[in-house]
């Protein structure tokens, strides 16, 4: 009988579990002005509406991106085939949502990964001492990963920086039925093979 109410509690455990593993993810910071808003690379629309949108509520802003790495791309061949950076369809967009274009700057910095861009960060803060607070915008469920990996890269800057990482409303991933479409279910396993990832070995980068 223990062992019959052991496994049926063990199966209701999962079972919670499971149906909350795409919240999991998710950080609970409330928008609020910062001296910076940092924009994570990845994918565009939710991204740029977010970042356009904390802009204008907040009355003015500060956007910083960093530049990416494509794989297999040298930037010869980008010229060639007329394939522009990630950074630079952000920079676009963010303009056509009426962000000044004054207010962004696009890095030199490549980054290849989330890991990449909180070191980025972290080096960028090194010479803007007078940053005391960061926004970070990225898609919703990217939140708590990069979250964590922001706070280790700044945390071995001299002063503290306030760092708010909210969730993205724009975002089509679905935390509370992720299971129940093709895109939030893909987007959950691979952040969760990259939290992994980050506990194993990214953090000891940072």
């Amino acid at each position: 009988m223990i062992l019959f109410f052991l496994f049926t509690a063990v199966i209701l455990l999962s079972i919670v579990f499971i149906r909350n593993m795409g919240n999991i993810l998710i950080t609970n910071d409330k928008p609020a002005k910062t001296d910076l808003i940092f924009v994570l690379l990845g994918p565009v629309p939710d991204r740029v509406q977010f970042a356009a949108e904390l802009c204008e509520k907040f009355d003015s802003c500060k956007i910083v991106i960093a530049n990416e790495f494509q794989a297999g791309l040298d930037i010869g061949l980008a010229e060639k085939l007329k394939i522009e950076r990630t950074a630079e369809v952000f920079k676009r967009a963010m303009i056509l949502l009426s962000v000044p274009e004054q207010s962004i700057e696009v890095l030199e910095n490549i980054a290849a990964s989330t890991r990449d861009e909180a070191i980025i960060l972290r080096n960028y803060l090194e010479k803007h001492p007078e940053i005391k607070s960061v926004t970070i915008v990225t898609s919703n469920f990217h939140t708590y990963r990069s979250k964590i990996m922001v706070e280790k890269s700044l945390s071995r800057l001299p002063q503290p920086i306030e760092i708010i990482v909210p969730d993205n409303p724009y975002s089509t991933f679905k935390p509370d039925k992720w299971w129940k479409d093709r895109y939030s279910s893909t987007m959950l396993i691979l952040e969760y093979l990259k939290l992994i990832n980050y506990y194993v070995s990214d953090r000891f980068a940072l």
